[in-house]
């Protein structure tokens, strides 16, 4: 009876191997994570151990994920698991624009991989481009957003100025 009831355990928990295939992998391209954007300040150059001690403060972008992840081991990166979050290296483009979303949901895809550097002060970085920003509840929509008046609307008198509809294009859109 002892024996059965172990079998039985076994098969409702499953080989580690199962156990580890929802897992994201280091490296992999066009991973999409989903959380709040946020900064962070850790102890900087050149020791990276305390501000207090003389090193400098070094402000990191991090996105505090929806759900906990975990990330199969890779070369030099260890297996994490439970992660909640991860550093950000945005693309050139995205930093100079990031403060904008500062605490608010945003959608990033990207490679992660382990922390290498003494500037990586999480165990999981995440190389990433911002794709989606949670503009109100439930509502999603590519950053940089402009606004493009028809060129009637925008050849129009003032008196049309005021029109409240305008076409909407994303530069995500524009070279499609």
């Amino acid at each position: 009876m002892r024996l059965r009831f172990l079998v039985v355990l076994g098969l409702l928990c499953g080989s580690p191997a199962e156990a580890q295939s929802h897992c994201l992998d280091y490296e992999a391209k066009d991973l999409e994570l989903r959380g709040r954007l946020a900064r962070k300040v850790f102890p900087g150059p050149p020791n990276y151990e305390s501000i207090k001690r003389g090193d400098q403060p070094d402000t990191i972008w991090m996105l505090r994920l929806d759900r906990a992840i975990c990330v199969n081991r890779r070369g030099e990166f260890l297996a994490q698991s439970r992660v909640r979050e991860v550093q950000l290296i945005p693309s050139e483009h995205d930093v100079h624009n990031l403060r904008i979303y500062l605490d608010r949901q945003v959608l990033f895809r990207g490679t992660l991989r382990g922390a290498e550097q003494g500037w990586h002060h999480l165990p999981v970085v995440f190389w990433a481009q911002l794709r989606m920003v949670d503009v109100r509840i439930g509502v999603w929509r590519p950053p940089e957003v402009e606004l493009v008046l028809p060129s009637a609307l925008s050849a129009a008198p003032a008196r049309f100025a005021c029109w409240r509809f305008v076409m909407i294009r994303s530069q995500h859109n524009a070279g499609r």
